[in-house]
């Protein structure tokens, strides 16, 4: 027997499921909507449960109040690994969560639950600010919870059955998938969304915009780059995620007095001159989404060789399925229908991307020849038939409008939508 519910796993709603999961096994619930029993700590509760050898077997509502504890807070579980890798705090976080596991292992506790209430009455239980010294991965509560009840079934307690376990396991712990990024519709082409910033079509339309601002100064007078030296350029962008101007300087082979214009060459305050080269610090430009792709098929050199010039838009629909898509099932079904192997799957299910363009892939894909041309970015738009001051759908209100359904459908959160509900309020006050 399973329980489906839908809407989000918020505390409130999995208490009041679990309640209803607790009738349905014949156990009143009435009393348990008080947070204690008989004013006794829920960690009290979780640690006696272990231990029955000498005690009477206790009321199976002060069980069901410990399992209400362990679902109301239940640990913490990523939907994504490159998530865990990319973030700073989460990688406090998991390294809090290793350090407990050591020191449950070390110790003679059966449970987390037993850990922290054994721990010392001066150290706290929970994290303080800054601190995961106690932070708990969803899994170790999942144990605390399958080692209680099974300890009560032998104990000879007959409500909580396999059954109940399998039920309240699957209540507790279930977590939605989250909703993938929706993104904003394209500036200048109607009905088409906005480009992820790591495809490699929009690497490529930012790389090719900053290269043709280069330009190069000799006696007062600067040019921009030839044809020839706009294709070192990005070669070199192609070949290196962390390039600079002195690796340009090399490679175009410019002589002495010949300086970037783009590049300040003040020493500033503080710096000698021996120390400080403004053309090392400066980069060009980063192709980072299509060089973390190159890492990750570094094994699969064929592979990599055939897509590294985005045949058929093959690198685009990558990184569009990993800006889009936020849990590693979601990504690993969507990179499947691109007929990658099983191997390359797990490779790029370790990237994380995010952020979109302001133009669709559509748009850029028809500036990108006027971009290749030496052009500049406005030029190569009206090349292309845009204009690039124009603005899709800009009614010119004078106070700000509510959200339309387009938009209060993308943003996800409750509290972003406050927000700007107060924002508008103020501004248009």
């Amino acid at each position: 027997m399973f329980i489906e519910y839908s809407g989000g796993c918020k505390a409130l709603q999995r208490i009041k499921i679990l309640l209803f999961l607790f009738w349905l096994f014949c156990i009143s619930f009435a009393v348990l909507i008080h947070k204690k029993a008989n004013g006794q700590n829920q960690l009290v509760l979780q640690e006696t449960f272990l231990d029955l050898s000498h005690k009477p077997l206790p009321p199976a509502r002060n069980v069901c109040l410990a399992l209400l504890h362990i679902a109301k807070r239940r640990g913490f579980r990523s939907m994504r690994k490159s998530a865990e890798k990319a973030d700073k705090d989460t990688g406090k976080l998991l390294q809090g969560i290793s350090q407990l596991k050591n020191l449950l292992e070390q110790s003679k506790c059966h449970t987390i639950g037993e850990f922290l209430y054994k721990l010392p009455s001066c150290e706290p239980k929970r994290n303080k600010e800054g601190s995961y010294a106690h932070s708990v991965a969803r899994k170790m509560l999942e144990d605390e919870v399958h080692i209680i009840l099974e300890k009560q079934r032998k104990f000879g307690n007959k409500i909580f059955t396999c059954n109940f376990e399998q039920d309240f396991c699957a209540l507790a712990f279930n977590q939605n998938p989250l909703a993938p990024s929706i993104a904003g519709n394209c500036t200048f082409e109607s009905g088409e969304k906005r480009a992820a910033k790591h495809c490699y079509t929009a690497e490529l339309f930012n790389a090719l915009c900053k290269i043709n601002h280069i330009r190069i100064e000799n006696n007062g007078i600067s040019r921009a780059l030839t044809k020839e030296e706009r294709q070192i350029a990005l070669d070199l962008c192609l070949e290196k995620e962390k390039n600079n101007f002195k690796q340009l300087r090399e490679r175009l082979k410019l002589q002495e007095g010949k300086d970037f214009f783009n590049i300040s060459y003040v020493i500033p305050s503080g710096k000698q001159e021996k120390d400080y080269d403004p053309e090392k610090k400066t980069p060009i430009y980063s192709m980072a989404g299509y060089h973390a792709l190159r890492k990750a098929l570094k094994n699969h050199k064929e592979l990599w060789e055939h897509y590294k010039n985005n045949p058929e838009g093959i690198l685009d629909d990558i990184a569009e399925i990993l800006s889009t898509y936020k849990s590693d099932q979601e990504i690993e079904q969507k990179l499947q229908d691109l007929h990658l192997s099983q191997e390359a799957i797990e490779e790029l299910k370790s990237l994380s991307f995010s952020g979109f363009m302001h133009l669709s892939l559509k748009a850029m894909k028809k500036i990108n020849p006027f971009l290749f041309k030496g052009k500049t970015y406005n030029e190569a738009c009206a090349a292309a038939g845009y204009d690039f001051q124009a603005r899709i759908g800009n009614k010119g209100y004078s106070k700000l409008p509510v959200l339309s359904e387009e938009e209060n459908f993308s943003i996800t959160s409750p509290v972003a939508k406050r927000s700007i509900a107060q924002t508008r309020k103020v501004i248009n006050a």
